[in-house]
């Protein structure tokens, strides 16, 4: 199965079609330009937000566009989609829960594919549903802040470690100084998050079937 994470990059708002494939944003750096646009999210969602980190938008893309854009992967998947076996590129430490015997696979530049295979993964940048949560929790102008990336397990594969977050340096890993450029706030009542990662997943994921999580 295919689970790819078109990034914006840590919080989650999480995007399902209807029935089943997901993606989740997560927090996307920007100017913290706040507008109406806030006035998108319910009081419930924003309370949801800001307990749990993430939101869950259901019905965005249509079963078409799900096998649409699974179709693309495959085709390009052959020639794109890499391994991270060797030991500088593995990703979680050995010996952690996320540790595995496999590699995780991966691959980019979705967003210069062809335009009838690149579509689904340009649309979460733009699509009338999204737009209204990106302004609402980074404000106007927001901008990606690095190419997404297709993400793929297979059984055994390695997690991803956790890293980011506002006690980090540079490269995202935790150091115990303060990081603002990785940071979320809510003060009276007003959200606003510094990076946010919006992913999808391109096949139905049932809990207990490992890939995506969420850890709060």
């Amino acid at each position: 199965g295919h689970f790819p994470s078109p990034g914006l990059g840590h919080c989650m708002l999480s995007v399902l079609r209807a029935p089943a494939p997901l993606a989740s944003i997560s927090r996307a750096a920007i100017r913290p330009v706040m507008t109406a646009a806030a006035a998108a999210m319910t009081e419930e969602e924003s309370f949801l937000f800001d307990l749990n980190g993430f939101l869950v938008v259901r019905g965005v893309f249509t079963a078409e566009e799900v096998a649409a854009a699974n179709a693309a992967v495959d085709a390009h998947a052959a020639e794109e989609l890499k391994a991270r076996g060797a030991a500088a590129l593995r990703n979680a430490k050995s010996g952690t829960p996320m540790a595995a015997s496999g590699p995780r696979m991966d691959m980019g530049g979705m967003l210069w594919w062809q335009a009838d295979q690149s579509k689904l993964f340009r649309d979460m940048l733009t699509h009338p549903r999204l737009v209204p949560y990106y302004r609402a929790l980074c404000g106007e102008g927001y901008r990606m802040d690095h190419q997404p990336l297709l993400v793929a397990q297979g059984p055994d594969s390695e997690g991803f470690k956790l890293h980011g977050g506002p006690i980090s340096g540079a490269d995202g890993v935790p150091q115990g100084v303060f990081n603002p450029e990785l940071q979320y706030r809510c003060v009276h009542g007003q959200l606003w998050t510094s990076l946010l990662a919006a992913s999808v997943q391109l096949c139905d994921h049932q809990p207990g079937d490992g890939g995506f999580c969420i850890v709060r």
